[in-house]
C-alpha cells in the first residue's frame, strides 16, 4: 500500500468519524429539546390547571359573600350577638321566594362554631368559611355600630385548605345604606321646567338623579343645570358658575336626556350630551341598559313618631264657607204718643246675614252637607235680641245645621241619642260624627274655632279618618280641609295650626288627605294608603330673607318646614299621587320625603324651591316627576332620613352597602 492511498483512507475514516459523532450531538440536542419542550408544555398545564382554580376560588369567594349579603339584607339581625346557634340560623328557610332557594340549593352549609360557618358551592366545586360580626342592632367587638364585617375564605376543591390548589380571601365592611340613593328618583320621567335647576349631596360618594324614562332638565348646555357641594347650594348667589362643582354627580336616564326650552324638551346628540356634561359636572347616562332600584315602600314603612295621641275622626271633607242665614229677632222701638209721651214696644224682623259655616261632607265633593256647623252670629245691636237664626239649606236639608257655637271638637268618641244617616244611609248616633261644643278655656287634639277660622292640632296627635265597613259602597275613607266660595261669599282664609312646626302630627288615611287653601304652620307626616295627597299651604309664618342679587339688596319671604332629631319635616306617602302647590308665592325651604306611586307635581309659582332630602316619584308604570313654573329647583340630598327607614322595613329586612373591601390570596 503506498503512502497516498493510506492517507485517503484515513481522510474518508476522519470524515465518517465526524459525521457520525455530529449525528450523535444533533439527536442529543433533539432529545434534550423534546424534553425541553415537554417539561415547559406540562408546565403551562399546570399554569392553566392553577389559574383556572384561581377563578374558581375567586367566584366562590364572590357567590359566598352575595349569599351572606342576601341572608344580612333579609334578616338584620343574621349572626347578630354570639353568633349562630344552629345551622338553621345560618340558613334560614326561604323556599317561599324562587332566588333565594335557587341559592340555598347552591349551598350546603356543613358546620358552625359561634360567629364562623363553613361550607360548599356545588356550581362552583369549591368550599369556603365566613366569620360573620354583625352589629346592625347589637354590638359586636371590633365591628362600629350600624356596620358589618365579614371575613370569607374560599378554595378550590372539596378538600382540605392546605392541600388546595388556590386560596382566595375577602375581607369587607358593609354599612347601612339609605333606602334609596338619588335626590330625585322615578320609574317614569323627570322633568324640571325652572330657570335654572342645582343637585348637591350630603353624601360623600353619591349625587345622583336617575328616571327609568326621560330626564328634561333646563338649559343643559347652557350651564344651567350643575352638579354642586351641598354646603354652596343655598348661596343666593345670581352666577350658578360661581359654585363648587360636584365630581360624584350623575344623570342617569333610562330613555333620552333633553333639555328644557322655550319650546319644550328637546334631546341631545352624543356631540351636546358631551357639552352638557362638561357644563354641569356630572356624569351623563342616557339610554341606560339596566332598570333603576326602586324599593316597593309600605306606609307601614314610614317610620312615625312614638306615643302619639290616636284621634279617629269622620271621613269626608270639612270645608271652609258661607252660608246665607234668616236671623229673627225682636227689636224694641219707641212710640210717641198724642201727648208728646215716649213708650216702648217690641216687635218682631228678619235680617240677612253671611254667615262663617264648616260644611261636612261624605264622600268629599258630595252634593249634600251631612252636616252643617254654623259660628254664633254678631250682636245685631243694643235694642235688638236675636231669637232664632235660620240657615238657608233648603227645607229638607234644614236638619243638617247644628249650632257648636264658636269653638267645637273633632273626634268620634262622643255619642249622644240623636240619630243621623251615614253617607251610605245607615244610621248612627250623631255623637259618631265627631263634633261637640267645648268651652273657650278646654283643649282637645283637634279644634275648630270659626270665630278665628283655625284648625288646631296638638303636637304628638296621630288623626286618621274612620275606615269604610266591608260592605261600603263609598270610596276609601279621606280626611280634606278645603276652603270654597259659598253663597255668602268668600270665608275668611283659615288657618291650619299642625303641630309646632317639625314632624310631630300624623295624618293617615285610607283615601284622599288634602290640606286646601289655607296659612299652614307646621306639618308632619301625611299618607295616603291608596289616595292622593294634596298641599296648598299659604305662607304665614315665613321669615324675610336678605337676597343680594347684583349688587341689588331684595327681601324675599321663605317658607320653611323644619325637621327634629329623627325624622324628616315634611313626609308624604301616596298611592297615587301628590300635588304641592305655592299658593302665596314664597320662597320653599322644605325638608323630608316624598313617595308618590305615581306623579308627583310640585308647581313653584315662578319662585325658588329647595328641597333637603329624597323624592320617589312614579313606581308605577305611568307616574313620572314634575316641577312646574319654577325659578331655581335645588334639590340637596340627605341619606339620614332614609337610612333610619332601612332600619324599619318590614320583615325585619335592610339595606346594606360595602365600605371597605379587601382580596387577599394564600
Amino acid at each position: 500500500m503506498s503512502v497516498m492511498s493510506w492517507n485517503i483512507g484515513a481522510a474518508r475514516k476522519r470524515r465518517r468519524g465526524i459525521a457520525l459523532i455530529t449525528s450523535i450531538v444533533v439527536c442529543l440536542f433533539l432529545v434534550m429539546l423534546t424534553g425541553a419542550l415537554i417539561q415547559n408544555q406540562s408546565g403551562a398545564f399546570s399554569i392553566a390547571q392553577t389559574s383556572d382554580a384561581a377563578v374558581r376560588a375567586r367566584s366562590a369567594c364572590q357567590s359566598a359573600y352575595e349569599y351572606c349579603l342576601y341572608q344580612l339584607e333579609h334578616s338584620r339581625t343574621w349572626g347578630a350577638g354570639g353568633g349562630f346557634l344552629s345551622i338553621n340560623d345560618v340558613d334560614p328557610s326561604r323556599r317561599n321566594n324562587s332566588s333565594s332557594s335557587a341559592l340555598s340549593d347552591r349551598v350546603e352549609i356543613r358546620k358552625f362554631q359561634g360567629r364562623t360557618f363553613e361550607g360548599y358551592l356545588s356550581d362552583h366545586g369549591c368550599r369556603f368559611t365566613a366569620k360573620v360580626s354583625n352589629a346592625l342592632t347589637t354590638p359586636a367587638a371590633g365591628t362600629p355600630q350600624e356596620q358589618v364585617t365579614l371575613e370569607i375564605t374560599a378554595w378550590d376543591g372539596d378538600v382540605p385548605r392546605e392541600s388546595s390548589r388556590s386560596v382566595q380571601g375577602v375581607y369587607c365592611r358593609l354599612r347601612l345604606a339609605p333606602l334609596y340613593d338619588s335626590s330625585i328618583l322615578s320609574r317614569g320621567n323627570i322633568t324640571i321646567n325652572a330657570r335654572e335647576a342645582l343637585f348637591a349631596s350630603k353624601d360623600l360618594f353619591r349625587n345622583e338623579i336617575r328616571a327609568e324614562g326621560n330626564v328634561n332638565l333646563p338649559a343643559l348646555t347652557g350651564g344651567k343645570t350643575r352638579f354642586v357641594k351641598h354646603n354652596e347650594a343655598t348661596i343666593n348667589s345670581s352666577d350658578i358658575d360661581r359654585l363648587s362643582p360636584d365630581p360624584t354627580g350623575m344623570l342617569w336616564s333610562g330613555r333620552k336626556i333633553s333639555e328644557v326650552g322655550p319650546s319644550g324638551p328637546r334631546e341631545l346628540d352624543q356631540a351636546e350630551l358631551a357639552e352638557a356634561a362638561r357644563r354641569s359636572s356630572g356624569r351623563m347616562v342616557n339610554e341606560a341598559a339596566n332598570r333603576a332600584d326602586i324599593y316597593d315602600l309600605k306606609p307601614e314603612n314610614i317610620p312615625q313618631p312614638t306615643n302619639l295621641q290616636n284621634i279617629t275622626v269622620p271621613p269626608g271633607e270639612f270645608r271652609f264657607t258661607k252660608a246665607s242665614a234668616s236671623v229673627t229677632y225682636e227689636e224694641e222701638y219707641d212710640v210717641i204718643g198724642p201727648d208728646g209721651s215716649i213708650t216702648t214696644a217690641k216687635r218682631k224682623g228678619t235680617a240677612t246675614e253671611s254667615l262663617d259655616v264648616l260644611e261636612y261632607y261624605d264622600p268629599p265633593n258630595a252634593i249634600r252637607p251631612l252636616k252643617v256647623l254654623r259660628r254664633a252670629t254678631k250682636p245685631l245691636g243694643s235694642r235688638k235680641t236675636q231669637l232664632s237664626v235660620k240657615v238657608n239649606y233648603g227645607d229638607e236639608n234644614e236638619n243638617v245645621v247644628a249650632d257648636v257655637g264658636d269653638r267645637f271638637e273633632l273626634n268620634n268618641i262622643h255619642r249622644s241619642n240623636t240619630t243621623v244617616s251615614d253617607a251610605d244611609g245607615n244610621p248612627q248616633a250623631q255623637g259618631e260624627l265627631g263634633f261637640r261644643k267645648i268651652g273657650s278655656g278646654q283643649t282637645a287634639p283637634v279644634v275648630i274655632d270659626l270665630s278665628t277660622q283655625t284648625v288646631a292640632i296638638q303636637s304628638g296627635t296621630k288623626v286618621q279618618p274612620a275606615s269604610r265597613p266591608a260592605n261600603s259602597t263609598l270610596p276609601p275613607s279621606a280626611f280634606e280641609l278645603t276652603t270654597k266660595q259659598g253663597p255668602g261669599g268668600v270665608p275668611e282664609l283659615p288657618t291650619f295650626l299642625l303641630g309646632s312646626g317639625s314632624n310631630d302630627v300624623v295624618f293617615e288615611a285610607d283615601g284622599d288627605v288634602s290640606i286646601g287653601v289655607g296659612y299652614t304652620k307646621g306639618i308632619g307626616t301625611v299618607i295616603s294608603k291608596q289616595g292622593s295627597v294634596t298641599l296648598n299651604p299659604l305662607a304665614q309664618d315665613f321669615r324675610w330673607v336678605r337676597r343680594e342679587i347684583d349688587g341689588v339688596i331684595t327681601w324675599v319671604p321663605e317658607m320653611e318646614i323644619s325637621a327634629n332629631s329623627q325624622y324628616a319635616g315634611l313626609v308624604v306617602y301616596a298611592d297615587v299621587d301628590v300635588t304641592i302647590g305655592n299658593i302665596s308665592q314664597a320662597e320653599w325651604n322644605v325638608r323630608g320625603f316624598v313617595y308618590a306611586r305615581r306623579n308627583f307635581i310640585f308647581d313653584v309659582n315662578d319662585e325658588n324651591a329647595t328641597f333637603f332630602g329624597s323624592v320617589v316619584a312614579g313606581n308605577s308604570e305611568h307616574g313620572e316627576f314634575l316641577i312646574k313654573n319654577g325659578k331655581r329647583a335645588t334639590f340637596i340630598y340627605d341619606p339620614e332620613y332614609l337610612k333610619l327607614m332601612t332600619r324599619q322595613l318590614q320583615n325585619n329586612w335592610t339595606r346594606l352597602e360595602p365600605l371597605v373591601w379587601s382580596e387577599s390570596r394564600g
